[in-house]
C-alpha cells in the first residue's frame, strides 16, 4: 500500500490507505494494478511553461503517447539492481524495498510522457505510529538523459499531492535538470549524459488545518522525455508497507523555519531512525549546506563529526556507527544565509547510508526569504474576561513570538514567552493572552 508516512524517490512509497504502495503483488513487466492509473501523454514541441511553483497544467501535456510504465522485479531483493542507463558504477540500485518497484516512462523518448496516479481517503491507516500524525510517504529516483536543451525543452519529473476535497495542493516537486538545488549525479557514456539522483524520501505531513479525516487525496507522479523527441526521462517509485506505515530501513527527515532573513542564521533539525528489523553498521549521516549559505555550527552530542570551517560552505558528516532496530536520534546544523540572497533556501542534499543500504536522501526543506516591515500593533482589546488581544500585519509565513513582562526595566532576555501568533489570512497576525493581568507590557519578536 502507498504509505501515508514515509518518503518519495524516483520509485515511490505508499501508505495504509493508498493500495499496493510497494507494488509487491503486481505482475512484473505489466503496469501497476488498479487502483493505480497510468495515463499516457505527449510532451509538446514548445515544452513546459516554466514558473515557480511549477503547476501540472503548465506542463502543457497533450493526449497521446505510449504506455511505458510497468512493475520491475529483482529476485535478489532490495538495492540489488543497477539502472542500465547509468550502469553498475553509479550508486543507484532498485528496488529500494522488497522485490519490486514501479518504473514510470521507461526509456521514454520521442516526446513520450507517462503519469502514475492514485486517489485515497484520509483515514486512521494513514497515521504514523511513531508521532501519531498523518503522513504521506514514498521514495522516488529519477533518471534523465541530459541533452542540454533550453530549460523548457528538457526531460523532467513532476510529483504532486493534492487534497481534492479542499481543492488544495499539499506537495509539489518539479525535477528540472537545471535546478542547482537538486543533488544530481552525472554519468557520461560515450557522448550521452545521464543525470540521476539517489532515492529521495518524500514525507508529506499535513497539519490539521489543511487536511481532515475523510478527505480524498490524489498522488500523481510524472516522468517525461524531452520536448524535441530524442532524449529519455524515467522515474523509479517504491513504497512503504501499508500494514505498518513505517519506513523499513534507515532514514533521515528534517525541519526548518518556513521563513528567514537574508544575512541571518537558519537552523536545521535532522532526525534519523533505523526502521528495519536488523541492526545496521557503518551508518553515516551527511548534510551539505544549501546554496547561498555557509556553515555556522553543529550540535551532535556523542557523534563523531566532520564539519566544514565556520563561514564556508560544505558537507557536515556525522558517523552514527551501529544503529539498532528502532534506534533514533537527532542533531542540529545551523547555517548563515548570504546577505542579499532572495527567493527560497532549499535543503535537499542531505542523506543517510550504511554498509548495506546505499544513500537515501531526506525530504526537501524549503525556507522563504522575507523582508520584514516595522511591526505596528493595532486593535488592542481588553475583554471582560481579562483576556487581551492585538493584531498587526507583516510579511506572510513568518513565525513571530510574543514576550511579556510587568517590569519594563527588565532586559528582554528576562521577559516571559507568552506564545505565538495566529496568521489568518496570510500576512495578518493576531495574538491573544488569556491570563488576567492588571498591567503588562508586550513585545513581538522574530525569530
Amino acid at each position: 500500500m502507498l504509505a501515508l508516512a514515509a518518503g518519495l524517490v524516483m520509485g515511490m512509497e505508499t501508505s495504509a490507505q493508498f493500495a499496493d504502495g510497494g507494488f509487491e503483488l503486481d505482475t512484473s513487466g505489466w503496469p501497476p494494478a488498479s487502483p493505480w492509473v497510468v495515463t499516457t501523454y505527449m510532451n509538446p514541441v514548445d515544452g513546459v511553461t516554466l514558473q515557480t511553483p511549477q503547476t501540472e497544467a503548465e506542463l502543457n501535456l497533450l493526449e497521446g503517447g505510449s504506455d511505458l510504465t510497468s512493475v520491475t522485479n529483482s529476485p535478489t531483493g532490495p538495492d540489488s539492481q543497477p539502472d542500465p542507463n547509468v550502469g553498475a558504477d553509479a550508486s543507484l540500485r532498485w528496488p529500494r524495498y522488497g522485490y519490486q518497484c514501479a518504473l514510470i516512462n521507461q526509456d521514454g523518448r520521442d516526446e513520450n510522457a507517462n503519469s502514475l496516479s492514485q486517489s485515497a481517503t484520509v483515514g486512521a491507516g494513514m497515521i504514523n505510529p511513531i508521532d501519531g500524525q498523518v503522513h504521506v510517504s514514498f521514495v522516488v529516483a529519477p533518471v534523465l538523459e541530459n541533452p542540454h536543451h533550453l530549460p523548457f525543452q528538457q526531460p523532467y519529473y513532476f510529483i504532486q499531492l493534492t487534497d481534492d476535497t479542499q481543492n488544495t495542493i499539499l506537495y509539489q516537486d518539479f525535477g528540472a535538470l537545471d535546478d542547482p538545488d537538486i543533488p544530481w549525479k552525472i554519468v557520461t557514456t560515450d557522448v550521452t549524459e545521464y543525470d540521476y539522483t539517489d532515492w529521495q524520501l518524500i514525507d508529506v505531513v499535513p497539519d490539521g488545518t489543511n487536511v481532515a479525516m475523510g478527505d480524498q487525496l490524489t498522488l500523481t507522479a510524472i516522468a517525461s522525455g524531452c520536448s524535441l523527441g530524442g532524449h529519455m526521462g524515467q522515474m523509479y517509485v517504491d513504497g512503504i508497507d501499508g500494514a505498518t506505515n513505517l519506513i523499513p530501513g534507515i532514514f533521515v527527515t528534517g525541519t526548518a523555519a518556513q521563513a528567514a532573513l537574508a544575512g541571518g542564521n537558519l537552523t536545521y533539525t535532522l532526525a534519523y531512525r533505523n526502521g528495519s528489523a536488523s541492526a545496521e553498521a557503518g551508518v553515516v549521516l551527511c548534510f551539505n549546506t544549501p546554496l547561498n549559505t555557509t556553515f555556522q555550527s553543529l550540535d551532535a552530542p556523542g557523534l563523531a563529526a566532520s564539519p566544514p570551517q565556520v563561514g564556508m560552505p560544505g558537507m557536515v558528516s556525522c558517523t552514527l556507527t551501529n544503529l539498532a532496530p528502532g534506534a533514533s536520534g537527532s542533531l542540529t546544523v545551523t547555517v548563515n544565509i548570504n546577505p542579499g540572497t532572495t527567493g527560497t533556501i532549499t535543503a535537499r542534499n542531505y542523506y543517510i547510508y550504511s554498509n548495506i543500504e546505499p544513500p537515501l536522501l531526506g525530504p526537501k526543506l524549503s525556507t522563504l526569504l522575507v523582508n520584514l516591515n516595522p511591526i505596528l500593533l493595532s486593535a488592542p482589546t481588553l475583554s471582560v474576561d481579562g483576556s487581551f488581544s492585538f493584531g498587526f500585519t507583516n510579511a506572510p509565513g513568518v513565525c513571530f513570538t510574543v514576550l511579556s513582562t510587568t517590569n519594563l526595566s527588565l532586559p528582554l532576555s528576562q521577559w516571559t514567552v507568552s506564545g505565538g501568533v495566529v496568521e489568518n489570512p496570510a500576512g495578518n497576525y493576531t495574538f491573544t493572552d488569556n491570563a488576567t493581568k492588571q498591567e503588562y507590557f508586550y513585545c513581538v519578536r522574530w525569530p
